[in-house]
Parts: C-alpha cells; sequence; structure tokens
C-alpha cells in the first residue's frame, strides 16, 4: 500500500453510483409510487382533475425535480470522493456543494470495521470504517464507503499491520547477543 514517503490515492467503486440508483429506486418505487398510483387513476377514473392537479404539483413534479438534482449530483459526489492513504495519516475528501476533508493519524486508529449490507455484498462491495478512542463515539470517524471487496480487504489488512506492535529488543536479548560477541572474541583468542 503507502511506502516510506508516498501516499496511495483510492476511490470507491464504479458500482457506488450503481447502488445509490437502486437505493432512490427502491425509495420511490415502494415509499412514493406504491401509493401514488393508485391515487392518481382514482383520479382520473373519477373525473377529479383539480385532486389529479394538486397531486400533480404536491407529489410528481417534486418528484421529477429530486430525481433531476440526483442525477446531476451522482457522477460529480462519485468524481468528488478521494480516499487518501499515507503512511502515518488516513484523509477522506468528499462534496459536490459542500466540500470536507477528514483525517486520523493511523497509530491512533484502535478498531478497523469492514461491514457489507446485502446489496453491497452482491455489487462486490464493502465499507471500512476506523475508530480511535478519542471521540469515544460508536461511529468511526472516517469511513471508506462502497470500495470494491477486494480492495477493501487490502486496506484493512495494510492498516492492521501498520497497528501491530513491532516487537522491541528486550534487555535480556542485548544481554544474549552481547555475551554471545565476547565467547565469539574468546573462541578467536584461544585459537
Amino acid at each position: 500500500m503507502a511506502q516510506e514517503g508516498v501516499k496511495v490515492e483510492l476511490k470507491p467503486s464504479p458500482k457506488m453510483k450503481m447502488l445509490y440508483i437502486i437505493y432512490v429506486l427502491l425509495i420511490v418505487l415502494v415509499g412514493i409510487l406504491s401509493w401514488c398510483v393508485p391515487i392518481t387513476i382514482l383520479f382520473i377514473n373519477n373525473r377529479l382533475v383539480l385532486a389529479l392537479l394538486v397531486l400533480l404539483i404536491t407529489v410528481y413534479l417534486p418528484l421529477g425535480i429530486s430525481l433531476t438534482i440526483f442525477t446531476y449530483w451522482l457522477p460529480r459526489y462519485y468524481d468528488s470522493i478521494k480516499y487518501i492513504v499515507e503512511e502515518d495519516r488516513l484523509i477522506v475528501r468528499k462534496g459536490v456543494w459542500w466540500t470536507s476533508e477528514s483525517s486520523i493519524p493511523i497509530s491512533k486508529i484502535n478498531n478497523v470495521e469492514y461491514k457489507q449490507g446485502p446489496l453491497q455484498r452482491t455489487l462486490g462491495l464493502a465499507t471500512l470504517g476506523f475508530h480511535t478512542a478519542a471521540k469515544g463515539v460508536p461511529v468511526p470517524e472516517i469511513v471508506f464507503a462502497h470500495m470494491d471487496a477486494h480492495e477493501a480487504n487490502k486496506v484493512r489488512e495494510y492498516i492492521l499491520r501498520k497497528l501491530r506492535p513491532i516487537p522491541k529488543e528486550t534487555y535480556e536479548e542485548k544481554v544474549l547477543r552481547e555475551l554471545n560477541r565476547i565467547r565469539e572474541l574468546l573462541e578467536k583468542i584461544t585459537s
């Protein structure tokens, strides 16, 4: 991953856009059209023109505007997301209208959370959450959302490897090494 002084820039999988489209379609179909279409048909059959006009203005027009904004926003949002892994810190940059940047030192991470919802699993995506003890909240401080599952695993393993304590040489090991050097010198002198 990131070597000495090198930073690696990652992005979510392009399948993230498909996941968001599925989410929006489910909301529109189940949350709005499931009750709105039958009411529209009822108004048309009973020639309730005023009620139909109110429904068009209060439901269908805002829905159309929202979907138009969503189709404008989604590719730009995807392009704005950057996950940066530096030697000593993680950084997330994102945003279309309001941009944000968050970062945490890798040394402060105490938990790496790997999550996959059912749709993410179907699309081969995963989300990594990085927790620190600093805030004491159950939500991660930094999230690498909707990455390719294999790439997310690589990042997770890299971070966990960086967090493993490096064994420090103990005092006894230093003494033993010094004694071995003394013995080698004594053997050279006596031979």
